[in-house]
């Protein structure tokens, strides 16, 4: 009898959680914070324990169901959530602690944003150095009331003192009325390729903090995805991993977006981060990169770049991309990728090792010192030639030949040679016809993947 008791007890909290969550926008919606606290015994404390289906004042069955931040000595704290959409919010209501640490949830305001950094800001309350109330039980929350036209398609929860915890946030709700929707939202990253190929991008997105992609040295310290078409981007959320909280190593980065594959560093790329320094001294910490606008490219390549360092440390465990399809086709359009016919070197046919997709060097086919490439294509109207190669020295250039198919004239052109190690170097901004490009090096390079854009004639 008495297990039938709490069974109908427990059944009715459900009802009363779920009846009052009629109009909230953000159960288990995409959410972000400044770092990610994972103290011993407990695990990581995500972001999204505040929104998900467990509903706890702190620990339940042995876990700890509340979202927290680290502590950053420098910075201001951050915990933010994606509505997906725009809206006119109403009210915001938060489920502290029920546990004598609820007096972390304080000293914070509380804005609505349309992108997910500084900027456009419609606060909605801000709460000072009295903290929220300590929840006496699970529907024991504090709401805010916004004021009229507190517009945006996020809100956060960011911090008014540094050195203090976004924490205790054991559940958010909010209500508003829909504007309109937005066209950038978070994209499923498992759906696109990756160089390293054999990276399991989906563990970018697995919630593990386990280092998924970690380069150091000097060489070969970029990591790129390819989205498969032109693709709209305007921002990623990258988390760090433990060693930012004693020697800040996410630094010197670039984030860029391009419509070619190129990974070696150019002044004249279009970045997402340009020389991006974090200046936390934090474990895990999230690096919001976002622009005013949008960028359209194919590739994304997050890459280290110094003159005042030989030695780079680039690590990473999560990987979040807004961005958006625009649903137009390329058609024949400069920047489609071309279908190669043949490679060969010496008369030798390697087209297969060539455009396999996989960039790294066990594919790959030696240019002996005055060996010539021959890459032969469907007559186009070509933009760009690209090609990945693993160059021993950073003083010598590699040679390209265009023929022009209009009147046999050969246009030649210089890929940058200043580089050591495996890198993408490509000739851009071409505007030639022609069917046949030539290749050749003065340094024994390895090639392990060619890649022409551009328009079929």
């Amino acid at each position: 009898m008495a297990a039938i008791f709490l069974i109908l007890i427990n059944l009715l909290e459900l009802f009363v959680i779920r009846s009052t969550e009629v109009g909230n926008l953000v159960r288990n919606a995409p959410s972000f914070q400044s770092s990610i606290n994972s103290p011993p015994n407990k695990g990581p404390l995500w972001p999204y324990k505040a929104v998900d289906d467990i509903i706890a004042l702190g620990n339940l069955n042995g876990q700890f169901e509340c979202a927290y931040t680290g502590q950053d000595s420098l910075n201001y704290g951050w915990w933010i959530v994606d509505l997906k959409n725009t809206y006119d919010i109403t009210r915001i209501c938060l489920l502290n602690r029920g546990d004598s640490y609820y007096t972390d949830l304080k000293n914070f305001k509380i804005i609505a944003t349309n992108r997910p950094v500084s900027g456009d800001e419609n606060i909605c309350s801000t709460i000072g150095g009295q903290s929220v109330d300590k929840a006496l039980d699970i529907n024991d929350y504090k709401c805010f009331t916004c004021p009229s036209s507190t517009v945006g398609s996020f809100v956060e929860i960011r911090k008014t003192k540094v050195d203090e915890f976004v924490g205790s946030l054991c559940d958010v709700r909010i209500y508003g009325q829909l504007i309109g929707p937005r066209a950038s939202q978070l994209l499923n990253i498992t759906q696109f390729k990756t160089f390293p190929h054999d990276l399991d991008i989906g563990k970018l997105n697995d919630f593990n903090l386990q280092s998924i992609w970690l380069k150091t040295g000097s060489l070969y310290r970029y990591f790129r995805i390819d989205f498969g078409k032109q693709i709209k981007i305007n921002g990623v959320f990258i988390v760090g991993s433990a060693t930012d909280y004693s020697n800040r190593k996410f630094t010197n980065v670039y984030v860029s977006i391009s419509s070619v594959p190129e990974t070696i560093f150019s002044t004249g790329d279009i970045y997402l981060a340009n020389n991006y320094r974090s200046t936390a001294y934090v474990a895990y910490e999230t690096h919001r990169l976002f622009v005013n606008g949008i960028i359209t490219g194919r590739y994304l390549v997050i890459s280290q770049n110094s003159p005042a360092t030989s030695t780079y440390h680039l690590e990473i465990t999560e990987l979040s991309i807004y961005g958006y399809y625009d649903n137009i086709s390329l058609g024949g359009r400069i920047g489609k990728e071309l279908l190669v016919e043949s490679i060969k070197v010496d008369g030798n046919d390697v087209t297969s090792q060539l455009t396999n997709g996989i960039y790294e060097e066990p594919t790959s086919v030696e240019l002996k010192t005055n060996a010539y490439l021959e890459i032969t294509i469907t007559t186009a109207l070509i933009d760009s030639f690209c090609m990945n190669a693993v160059h021993p020295s950073t003083t010598k250039d590699l040679t390209v030949e265009v023929v022009n198919a209009s009147n046999g004239t050969i246009e030649i052109y210089m890929l940058n040679g200043g580089f050591k190690g495996l890198e993408c170097v490509c000739v851009k901004n071409l505007s030639i016809i022609t069917n046949l490009i030539k290749v050749s090096g003065k340094d024994d390079e390895s090639i392990t993947e060619i890649d022409v854009f551009g328009k079929c004639k």
